[in-house]
């Protein structure tokens, strides 16, 4: 049996966040005691994700897709050309829902209600053409939310609602145009969090 111990030292671990990796029993993660594919993401400072065998569509990362896109595009039947044995054999170890570039969520969120109304402010991003998109959740649940409320979508810091009922839980997401070789495309941000009373 091997062991990868070494790894979980800073000093040997490697500066890698994305592992791409092939060898005997690595896509075994979850049955082999002691697996390199899991050691990876074991790290204290990198390795966020490892995708196990070949035959990974790593292109789509790049126009801000997610990890589970690239496993998604990878199998049949999109991925056609690829031998049935390869594409039985991939597999990935980490957060599927990681991209390679990542917009800063907004930080100091706060809210102040007055009657029936809601005023939301949140500190400027310093990444220019950044724009904000602001939801109010329909129940007041995580899985409410639906299109960006009258007045997002721009470069302003505050937002002002009537929301009709309380409690109402608001979401604010940065999003800025990323212009890469292979895409021009809108990324947004994971969303922060107002729950007001």
């Amino acid at each position: 049996m091997v062991h990868y111990p070494h790894l979980a030292q800073s000093a040997n671990e490697p500066a890698f966040l994305f592992y791409n990796l092939k060898g005997s029993y690595f896509v075994d993660w979850n049955y082999s005691p002691d697996n390199f594919l899991r050691a990876t993401i074991a790290t204290p400072n990198y390795g966020l994700a490892a995708l196990g065998f070949e035959g990974w569509l790593l292109p789509s990362l790049a126009v801000g897709r997610t990890l589970a896109d690239v496993m998604r595009y990878s199998s049949y039947p999109y991925n056609s050309g690829l031998p049935g044995s390869l594409r039985s054999f991939q597999s990935i170890i980490g957060d599927p829902t990681l991209r390679l570039q990542a917009v800063r969520p907004v930080t100091g969120l706060r809210f102040e209600r007055q009657g029936a109304n809601v005023t939301l402010q949140w500190n400027p991003e310093p990444e220019p053409g950044t724009v904000y998109y602001t939801h109010r959740s329909a129940t007041g649940t995580l899985d409410g939310f639906g299109a960006p409320l009258a007045g997002s979508g721009t470069a302003t810091c505050t937002l002002d609602d009537a929301p009709g009922q309380f409690p109402a839980l608001y979401m604010v997401r940065a999003a800025r145009l990323i212009e890469r070789p292979a895409a021009r495309y809108w990324d947004l941000s994971q969303g922060v969090f107002a729950y007001v009373q």
